[in-house]
């Protein structure tokens, strides 16, 4: 049962008094751990780009990996919902959403404990999915294409699971951290096929002196060809996004248990250059056509995000490109920094996650 704090961010948000909540208390999920199964799936899809973002990518076809992570009483039920997360640069959907390395950091683990039923995948390239040869062939107008053809899939049952009969979700929504905000964002735009949608660390402005020196080296590397993506030597075209692990220290993280920072930081990983030459025309679309994204929407930043900031040109303004939604909500999280999923506080943050999926029948 979750205390009394969490009832009352709950209370606030659900009658409309507030549409900015703000973290005030720790609650404690519900635990019913027996009930939780991990289902590995998989995708195939193409790397095309029928998006409404500018952006070239290579056309071959790519198996996708990840894991579905709920309850079994959810994926049983007469009208299961999901949630589909999108990691961001140097992650995957294990080293954010399904981290393990630390005990009480698993995202979509301590969802399922709330009731929710979760998808963390990687993107090609990325993780146990296919291997991308080039990765300048990647960009963010290809990933939203990706993620319509997954959406499509798991709406009429029809992908791949390992020992689990494929469930056929009613309702879907689609969360994107960092980076994966353009992914998610540009998919919500061009293909109109989703319920909810969830924005995490990201802005179409505001960007700090740091995101822009750290974008600016990656994209030099890039052009001169970028490396090999670590372990395979037959490919090209990938960078880290902030060259040193000082670099990545300071980007993504905060307020972070040295346990948690010393994982993290060694599961950082080289991203496909195209994901970066990507986001000027990425960021430009926004602008233009998140009016006409009509599903609710929630905005999730921690207050000392090193890489967005949280002024009035910032984070706070994204709110304000939701123009065609009447359901938009922010949630400002103190003390906490880029990685939402990885600082102290992301107890705080998912049971807030879970307030909002709550009230929207997910």
């Amino acid at each position: 049962m979750r205390n009394w704090a969490a009832r009352l961010i709950g209370a606030v948000a659900a009658a409309g008094a507030l549409s900015t909540v703000v973290l005030i208390g720790t609650a404690a999920a519900n635990d019913n751990s027996d009930d939780i199964v991990t289902v590995p799936v998989s995708f195939q899809v193409s790397n095309v780009n029928h998006s409404k973002v500018a952006c070239t990518s290579d056309g071959r076809r790519y198996t996708v990996r990840g894991n579905i992570v709920a309850p079994r009483s959810v994926l049983s039920g007469d009208h299961p919902a999901l949630t589909i997360y999108t990691h961001g640069l140097s992650y995957n959907g294990a080293s954010f959403f399904h981290f393990t390395d630390v005990p009480g950091y698993d995202y979509v683990t301590e969802q399922a404990k709330n009731g929710h039923a979760s998808l963390e995948f990687d993107l090609p390239g990325y993780g146990d999915s296919d291997v991308l040869k080039d990765g300048h062939q990647l960009c963010y107008g290809s990933e939203a294409t990706i993620i319509h053809q997954m959406i499509g899939q798991l709406r009429s049952g029809h992908y791949d699971t390992d020992g689990e009969d494929p469930v056929a979700f009613r309702k879907i929504a689609l969360a994107g951290h960092s980076a994966g905000g353009f992914t998610v964002q540009a998919e919500a735009y061009s293909f109109h096929d989703i319920d909810e949608l969830i924005v995490m660390s990201f802005a179409d402005q505001g960007f700090s002196p740091l995101l822009l020196t750290t974008t600016g080296v990656t994209t030099l590397r890039c052009t001169l060809g970028g490396d090999p993506k670590p372990g395979d030597p037959g490919t090209t075209g990938y960078a880290y996004f902030g060259q040193t692990d000082a670099d990545y220290r300071a980007g993504h993280l905060h307020n972070t248990d040295p346990d948690v920072a010393a994982a993290a930081t060694e599961n950082r990983v080289k991203d496909p250059c195209g994901r970066i030459g990507s986001a000027v025309p990425n960021a430009a679309s926004d602008i233009a056509l998140l009016a006409t994204v009509h599903v609710p929407v929630l905005l999730v930043y921690g207050k000392n995000d090193a890489l967005f900031q949280d002024n009035p040109v910032g984070t706070p303004l994204q709110k304000a490109h939701y123009l065609g939604s009447n359901d938009v909500s922010n949630i400002f999280l103190p003390d906490t920094g880029h990685a939402l999923t990885l600082e102290r506080t992301a107890p705080q943050m998912r049971e807030q996650v879970s307030d909002w999926l709550d009230r929207h029948g997910l």
